[in-house]
């Protein structure tokens, strides 16, 4: 599925420089004024590669036009990041004996917010953390668990409630004994390597709700990732280049896939289960979206109290005590300036916030843990 069928290259011209000074912006000031925008170029092939850096006299930096065409735009800025990387250490250490991707390169990497891995045949972000593993090829204990994992939540499609809810709890308990036996799965100290990741998942938003923030926090609260609202270029709408907002997850890779599932399911489910309201409710709701919100905030808020119950048993204790130090350590790197905001809600249907509570403490997850739409894509979540 093409994530632009038709663009300005001005506008993305416009777009990719915008995120080349955002990304050498992270040098130190005294650096940074030793740099000018390279000219980056989207081309139709590159041998094999999704992206290049050329330096001399016309230095410029190429990027496969498929990163554009098929992928989200956080994978091509991660190649860019990649690119410019290369620039960085051409331009500070001229003449530098060491491979391209030595450890002075992997030094700036860490510097600028890049992944040292994005480049050659190294899978994309969204091909790293939306493609599943099969089941025939879960060769180790972990993968194998990870595996039990994903099809204890297909179990919870069953229409009986308390099924449903058994099996996704049996989930979360086979979560944490792999939190006990396993550890987490990064195997790196350092923030940027191979064991946590960024990634946009859902809609592009104009603004984001009081109903947006619940649910990103909820995840943040029960799944073991961190939220943020971040800036995504929209790419129609001319120059200047206005700025859309999606939520970033930071994780490893199999908490991210478990946090944008829920968030898909959950986000599904609000839009069933408003149409089991009694006609006079239904009838107010689908009359006014003030009320549908109502609505979902109180699913969502049903959903977490349920979650807060879960939370106290005992053989849960691995998931609610883990240890998020490194998973900060690497948002903190994702995100060196960032600032935080509070939203307010005026509730206006007391009756709905209500129903919508209770509808949340029955919601289930109804899926398995793949991702809808093309292996190359990670969810697309409507708002």
């Amino acid at each position: 599925m093409a994530m632009y069928d038709f663009y300005s290259p001005s506008v993305v011209s416009s777009a990719l420089r915008a995120e080349w000074w955002l990304t050498i912006n992270r040098l130190p000031p005294s650096l940074r004024m030793r740099f000018s925008p390279p000219l980056i170029l989207l081309v139709p092939e590159l041998s094999g590669k999704w992206g290049q850096w050329y330096g001399g006299q016309a230095p410029r930096i190429e990027l496969r036009e498929s990163l554009l065409t098929q992928h989200p735009w956080f994978a091509l800025v991660d190649v860019l990041r990649h690119e410019t990387a290369h620039q960085v250490v051409e331009t500070l250490f001229p003449g530098l004996d060491e491979p391209p991707h030595g450890p002075k390169f992997r030094e700036m990497c860490l510097l600028l917010g890049a992944r040292p891995q994005a480049s050659g045949t190294y899978p994309l972000l969204d091909h790293l953390l939306f493609q599943e593993e099969k089941e025939e090829g879960a060769v180790t204990p972990q993968a194998r668990l990870l595996v039990k994992i994903r099809k204890l939540l297909s179990l919870s499609s069953s229409t009986n409630e308390h099924e449903a809810q058994a099996a996704l709890l049996k989930a979360r308990e086979l979560e944490a004994r792999f939190l006990e036996e396993y550890g987490e799965s990064a195997e790196e100290d350092s923030p940027g390597e191979e064991g946590y990741f960024t990634v946009g998942v859902g809609p592009l938003l104009r603004q984001v709700s009081y109903r947006e923030c619940l649910l990103a926090s909820l995840l943040q609260e029960f799944y073991r990732v961190r939220v943020l609202w971040d800036f995504v270029p929209d790419l129609e709408s001319g120059l200047p280049v206005k700025y859309l907002k999606q939520l970033s997850l930071s994780g490893t890779r199999r908490d991210i896939q478990v946090a944008a599932y829920v968030y898909d399911c959950l986000t599904s489910y609000m839009r069933g289960a408003l149409y089991q309201l009694p006609p006079a409710m239904l009838g107010r709701a689908l009359g006014s979206r003030r009320i549908q919100k109502d609505f979902e905030i109180g699913v969502i808020t049903g959903f977490r109290n349920a979650l807060r119950e879960q939370n106290q048993r005992p053989e849960l204790r691995a998931l609610v005590q883990w240890d998020h130090t490194r998973l900060d350590q690497h948002f903190r790197w994702a995100f060196p300036r960032i600032r935080t905001s509070q939203h307010t809600r005026t509730i206006h249907s007391p009756a709905h916030r209500s129903a919508g509570e209770e509808a949340g403490r029955c919601f289930h997850l109804k899926k398995g843990l793949e991702p809808p739409g093309t292996p190359s894509t990670p969810p697309l979540l409507s708002p």
